[in-house]
């Protein structure tokens, strides 16, 4: 199945177009259970074992199971993976500079090495890779922003780079935003975020780091034994929610006996890239006055699971 694609016009003003199919969930109604086990991981290739487990924990749900709802370390391991991947590429791209192949090959590994190892082990070598690419975590700890700005890491340098151009507020969305789940949102009240949200609210420079603080406390929470997920019945539906690097991931089903009468797959992009969602409203705040590199950074912050590009024809 395509996964679609995000256009964003900027023709007489400014809209999003996503053909990235709607309740891609529906294709799993009428099927058995085990048919929906085995073609899940088929369907995602971004957040494929959150995808996964997000389905086995609705569907234990459905059947009135109660099961744990710890939040498997490759799982964590996986959303640390598309952070990391995202910092790694996009923010280098940014700044002109090569990706560093060694280091993507170290982040692609994590979720396997996640699924074969200890927590605490694949926790210390995510925390290297932390290291390499925000040289200084104590900062981000403890949300010193200022010593992050003049390093010279990537993560350092990115931020910096967005400081120096006059982009931090940029994106600033207005008091009444629509819907949202982001890496964000995510940690927007976390006491790391606290200087930047009050100064720049959800402009550029606050999502770009909270980026970096949702994976260090995913790092956290891979070593402390695991987040936890929110599972939920109600009315023979069974819910599950997980967080991942993009946002809140919720799956809902119901199902009779072995057969799956109705399934919806709820995924941050759906929410945050709709007509008039937050991308979109960020986007506009500064229109048509603006750089399309900051513009860039914004989508990617934002960060949809698919791919996007821009188009000065107006969308249909």
């Amino acid at each position: 199945m395509d996964a679609g694609h995000i256009t964003i016009c900027l023709g007489q003003g400014l809209s999003i177009r996503s053909t990235r199919p709607a309740n891609i969930g529906v294709v799993f109604a009428g099927r058995r259970v085990a048919d929906v086990a085995r073609l899940m991981p088929l369907l995602f290739a971004v957040c494929g074992r959150a995808q996964t487990q997000a389905s086995q924990w609705a569907l234990a749900m459905a059947a009135g199971e109660t099961p744990d709802s710890t939040v498997p370390a490759a799982v964590t391991a996986e959303a640390i993976r598309e952070h990391m991947m995202r910092i790694a590429v996009d923010w280098a791209k940014a700044l002109d500079l090569t990706p560093d192949t060694t280091i993507l090959r170290r982040i692609h590994a994590l979720p396997k090495q996640a699924s074969e190892g200890t927590r605490r082990d694949v926790a210390h070598l995510a925390d290297e890779l932390l290291t390499e690419l925000v040289s200084s975590r104590a900062r981000l700890a403890a949300g010193d922003w200022s010593g992050l700005f003049t390093e010279t890491s990537l993560a350092g340098r990115l931020l910096h780079h967005v400081v120096a151009r006059g982009w931090s507020d940029w994106g600033r969305s207005a008091s009444s935003d629509p819907a949202e789940t982001s890496a964000f949102t995510l940690v927007r009240d976390d006491p790391a975020m606290a200087a930047l949200v009050a100064q720049h609210g959800d402009g550029l420079l606050p999502r770009l780091s909270a980026r970096l603080v949702h994976l260090a406390r995913l790092i956290e929470t891979l070593a402390d034994g695991g987040a936890k997920a929110r599972l939920h019945r109600h009315e023979g539906w069974g819910e599950a929610t997980l967080p991942t690097s993009r946002g809140l991931l919720t799956h809902r089903v119901k199902r009779a006996d072995d057969l799956v009468i109705a399934y919806d797959i709820i995924a941050p992009t759906d929410i945050n890239f709709r007509p008039h969602g937050i991308a979109a409203a960020s986007l506009k705040s500064f229109y048509p006055s603006t750089d399309e590199q900051a513009m860039r950074l914004m989508v990617e912050a934002i960060d949809p699971c698919v791919s996007y590009s821009f188009t000065e024809t107006v969308s249909p």
